[in-house]
């Protein structure tokens, strides 16, 4: 049975890569307006996210940002990328015994005894541990309506162009 949902989880999980959409937990964006022309823009991924497609994701909503408040470029300011890893522990059952052998209980209840004759193989069983990486970026940028003296604005249109729909979604 463990097996089963250990399978059906695998199959549900497989290729679900951090899609575009509001963090709700398991990878998304988030943004902090800090004046009318400046955002912190944050996109974290799930275990299935490689850290290119965060570094894109992330440009994506910046541009997107960029044009919902009427601006046509943007400059980052400030840029990190964090990655945390852990393993998460799959248990399993801690140790099965099997007996090869006669034996015979006595006893009431949980009290009693039990003689057996033969061998016990006692195996011992720690569990699954499953490496989990995830990364996050995060931007801080300001708007600008024009590019004029700002040689390193990007264009917030050229970037949404290279995205199609289905780029969007996780893969």
């Amino acid at each position: 049975m463990k097996a089963l949902i250990l399978i059906f989880l695998g199959l549900l999980l497989a290729g679900c890569a951090t899609g575009f959409h509001v963090n709700n937990g398991l990878g998304g964006y988030s943004e902090m307006q800090l004046n009318k022309d400046t955002y912190l823009v944050n996109f974290s991924g799930n275990r299935y996210t490689n850290p290119n497609r965060v570094g894109a994701l992330i440009l994506y909503r910046c541009a997107q940002l960029t044009l919902n408040n009427g601006y046509k470029y943007f400059v980052i300011l400030n840029s990190s990328q964090q990655t945390s890893q852990y393993n998460m522990q799959i248990i399993q059952p801690r140790a099965t015994t099997y007996y090869n052998g006669e034996g015979n209980y006595s006893g009431f209840g949980n009290m009693g005894t039990y003689n057996y004759s033969g061998s016990a193989n006692t195996i011992y069983n720690p569990g699954i541990a499953i490496p989990i990486r995830k990364v996050s970026d995060n931007i801080l940028i300001k708007m600008f309506r024009s590019n004029k003296g700002l040689p390193a604005a990007i264009d917030a249109k050229i970037i949404m162009g290279n995205f199609t729909q289905k780029s969007l979604q996780g893969m």
